[in-house]
């Protein structure tokens, strides 16, 4: 069988629900949430796409950090996406919206955590450009090796190097203002791996250029 997308890979069978229960114990959302809820509120930061928000456990803790956020959310697998609005559903005075797929307006902040570890290599730096162009600021983390890595069997997992991150953000017309190594360890005949959180800035945001706020149902 051919490898799937990982939309394509929740939608099979448990892996859904199998996964939606590694994260509630791991928390990461919960990391995530905080890298970015101070970072917003420092630069003002009202509107805000995820790209592949998965069950929507991120959108939530982040909603209860910065409430007056307005926020769109995209997610490729179904099942996944279902979970997000039965978890956001109980919100009131939180302007989110989840889709399968979200047009491309300038925002704020464009997130895409866990995302690019599941972009095939081959578009990988074209994938994060398009991401981070959409916003004067981007929040993301990236999976980095000394030497690029695909070692996925059933869906693209990718390692980058800090150069490919470096051309896809310079691309977008972005620089790095803050990174944080979350995870650090040694992956088996490739050596050292971190998982590295970035906050990158668009030259025109530097100039003070204001991206247009959506209003509600704006996407």
């Amino acid at each position: 069988m051919s490898r799937r997308t990982i939309g394509e890979w929740f939608d099979e069978g448990n892996h859904a629900l199998e996964e939606e229960v590694g994260w509630l114990l791991n928390k990461w959302y919960v990391r995530e949430a905080h890298f970015v809820a101070p970072r917003m509120k420092r630069e003002g930061l009202k509107v805000v796409r995820e790209f592949g928000c998965r069950s929507g456990l991120l959108v939530r803790s982040l909603a209860l950090l910065v409430p007056d956020m307005s926020y769109r959310g995209s997610e490729m697998s179904q099942k996944l996406l279902r979970m997000a609005r039965e978890r956001v559903a109980d919100m009131r005075g939180v302007d989110i919206e989840l889709h399968n797929a979200c047009a491309e307006e300038k925002v704020d902040l464009a997130i895409a955590f866990s995302h690019f570890k599941h972009v095939p290599l081959e578009t990988w730096v074209d994938a994060v450009c398009s991401v981070l162009r959409l916003g004067r600021f981007a929040a993301f983390d990236v999976q980095t090796l000394d030497h690029e890595l695909d070692n996925g069997v059933d869906y693209p997992h990718v390692y980058a190097t800090e150069a490919m991150v470096a051309q896809a953000v310079a691309a977008a017309g972005h620089e790095v203002v803050d990174r944080e190594v979350w995870h650090e360890g040694t992956l088996p005949e490739h050596g050292t791996m971190r998982d590295v959180a970035f906050w990158t800035r668009s030259s025109s945001s530097a100039a003070g250029e204001e991206a247009p706020h959506l209003g509600p149902g704006g996407d």
